[in-house]
């Protein structure tokens, strides 16, 4: 809802994410967007982040591996 990353907020808008995958308005620096804050943001964020998705990932994986077999 701000206005400083999306393009009319408060609208109904889904074409914005044609344009990008965060629906973020041009000129906004999306490398250090994220869509979560599970893992905190700032000067406090975790610095396991990277290592903590990638094992969510893995253990998916595992997991549908065993149902499958």
């Amino acid at each position: 809802m701000d206005p400083d990353f999306y393009e009319n907020p408060e609208e109904f808008w889904p074409e914005r994410f044609v344009e990008h995958e965060y629906g973020l308005k041009k000129g906004v620096d999306a490398d250090y967007w994220r869509n979560t804050y599970g893992f905190g943001a700032g000067r406090r964020i975790c610095i396991g982040l990277h290592f903590a998705e990638q094992e969510l990932f893995t253990m998916s994986e595992l997991t549908a591996w065993a149902f499958v077999h």
